[in-house]
């Protein structure tokens, strides 16, 4: 899996490291597939677009489409067209939130930058990451714990798929993606949302 990091950092001591990045997580000598019959309709705001960083009460970062190589669309149509190939389809997106709570981490980034410990990250073997579903966002969430929110419409039939994963295990010293498998999680969380979305299955 090949990462790509952009970093947009400001650092101060209480909350550490706000930042924009910008991660590749598709299968090293992947090529993005594209599904002839397959219609995108992105109803999505400006503003669900862009990324938006937080830190009151908790450390939040709401990522926008730029966070996945080399869009969310783009890569969203990729995961669809592995599962469907040719059938045809209309997905009317409202949603497409990958959104981050990162209490732990950011306090981990705050101390490393005033104490200028560079970055390692160790080589671990992880087991299969647990994705777990939601009927709603949680609002305040602390910890470091990432979701990723599907809503709208397939075919004319509404969908709102909500999926999410702990990373507070994940050694790094800045940034979680530093670790590769923060990417993977990520990527996984997708493959389960996309799946629920197909199936019909929403927050079950």
């Amino acid at each position: 899996m090949i990462i790509k990091r952009t970093f947009l950092c400001l650092c101060v001591v209480i909350t550490g490291c706000a930042y924009n990045q910008s991660i590749n997580i598709l299968e090293p000598h992947e090529s993005l597939l594209t599904a002839p019959a397959l219609k995108i309709i992105d109803r999505r705001t400006k503003a669900d677009r862009e990324t938006h960083l937080e830190s009151d009460p908790n450390c939040l970062r709401r990522y926008g489409d730029g966070f996945i190589m080399p869009d969310k669309i783009a890569y969203i149509k990729h995961v669809i067209a592995k599962r469907i190939g040719n059938a045809p389809m209309t997905v009317t997106l409202d949603r497409f939130d990958t959104i981050e709570y990162c209490d732990r981490s950011s306090r981990r980034a705050g101390v490393a930058a005033m104490a200028g410990v560079a970055t390692v990250v160790t080589a671990l073997t992880f087991k299969e990451v647990e994705i777990w579903s939601y009927e709603h966002l949680p609002s305040n969430e602390g910890g470091d714990r990432f979701f990723i929110r599907l809503s709208g419409e397939l075919d004319g039939r509404r969908f709102d798929v909500i999926r999410g994963f702990d990373y507070g295990d994940l050694p790094f010293t800045n940034f979680p993606s530093e670790n590769d498998q923060y990417t993977t999680r990520i990527a996984r969380a997708i493959d389960v949302a996309v799946d629920s979305m197909l199936q019909g299955d929403s927050a079950l």
